[in-house]
């Protein structure tokens, strides 16, 4: 529209009438000089472990409109102040309302607006952003009424919003907090009796409670899972390396677990019943890679008559297939991401490709 590179139209219409200097608005090998090394984690083919060691990220140069700034906390306080203020210096009233008003609700209590997400934590309205590049992220929260904001960067991924946290954190203590918030113990389940039993598969589960820990009872050893997200945990047990433990349920009770493709149905339980997948599909099914530095792999797997993306920190997606031969990646039928595959040699898709970027099949696990 303007015949300008989009980090110009950046800079000429936002970062200079801010006066901020340190901030650059695409991410060259001239950046690189004055970064901080940005780190990920050893594995980049399964959940994260707490314990796992870190190394340097992948170096990325892109200059595109999804992630390309690179600045201070200075100068993100900065750009936050112009949101407590109400846009002004940047904005007119008109748009600072279409950027803070709630638009779509994105969950866990937040809704996106033009720009902006908003919500209600802890009877604080709030409003903010993220940010993520290979190695990097940050958070930004705003608290209009306490005329109050934080910034928070990172030089590593950004395992459970961790940004976010700390910043609602700093936000609390000098909103008038008396002490700095307990630590959750990250091994606490709530209502961890729900899925307590035993569970027939490959092998066979027990799991039982203690205090506010679920455990499962495996070869041996007394493991206590980690919650990553509703009916969602972290086994840390080589045995589980690959995959999240997933639970299912019937109705509201847990009817039984999935760990990739190994379905554990839970005794006494009315488990689901499937129906039968297409043969063709089970060509689909193994781990794929690409050079790409933003999602480097993703393993699919077949559970009953269902094909499932399983994305390597954990969260997974159903494919839906579609007419054109093609798979729908989620559930959401709005949902633009297709995954496809081909190039079929002694019944394994050797390549799959995800809308537009292309994997390839790479030996197990």
């Amino acid at each position: 529209m303007t015949g300008k590179p989009y980090p110009q139209i950046v800079r000429e219409r936002i970062l200079d009438p801010l006066g901020l200097a340190a901030a650059e608005p695409a991410i060259t090998t001239e950046t690189r000089k004055r970064l901080a090394v940005g780190y990920d984690r050893w594995y980049d083919d399964r959940p994260a472990r707490r314990q796992d060691p870190f190394v340097p990220a992948p170096w990325v140069e892109t200059g595109t409109a999804d992630g390309a700034l690179a600045t201070t906390a200075e100068d993100l306080v900065a750009f936050l102040r112009v949101f407590l203020n109400g846009g002004k210096r940047l904005l007119s009233s008109e748009s600072f309302e279409l950027m803070s008003r709630p638009v779509a609700e994105i969950g866990d209590g937040w809704s996106y607006g033009y720009g902006l997400y908003v919500g209600t934590k802890d009877g604080r309205n709030l409003f903010g952003h993220g940010g993520s590049m290979p190695g990097f992220a940050s958070a930004m929260l705003g608290d209009p009424e306490a005329g109050l904001g934080a910034a928070v960067l990172i030089n590593s991924t950004d395992i459970g919003d961790l940004a976010e946290e700390v910043a609602r954190a700093a936000l609390s203590l000098h909103g008038g907090s008396e002490a700095p918030p307990e630590l959750p113990d990250p091994l606490a389940v709530e209502d961890a009796g729900e899925f307590e039993g035993r569970y027939s598969g490959a092998h066979d589960l027990t799991l039982a409670t203690e205090g506010e820990r679920l455990i499962l009872e495996h070869a041996g050893a007394r493991i206590p899972l980690e919650p990553r997200g509703k009916d969602r945990f972290l086994v840390d047990h080589p045995d589980f390396g690959l995959y999240l433990l997933v639970f299912e349920r019937e109705g509201d009770a847990v009817a039984e677990a999935w760990h990739g493709p190994n379905r554990y149905r839970r005794e006494g339980a009315a488990a689901p019943s499937y129906g039968e997948a297409p043969r063709s599909w089970s060509a689909y099914t193994g781990h794929y890679l690409a050079y790409n530095p933003w999602l480097s792999n993703f393993r699919v797997v077949l559970r009953g008559d269902r094909l499932v993306l399983a994305w390597p920190w954990g969260p997974e997606e159903a494919l839906a297939p579609l007419d054109d031969g093609s798979f729908r990646i989620g559930e959401e039928e709005w949902s633009p991401e297709r995954l496809r595959f081909d190039a079929l040699l002694d019944g394994e898709a050797l390549r799959a490709n995800r809308s537009g970027c292309d994997y390839y099949r790479v030996a197990a696990p």
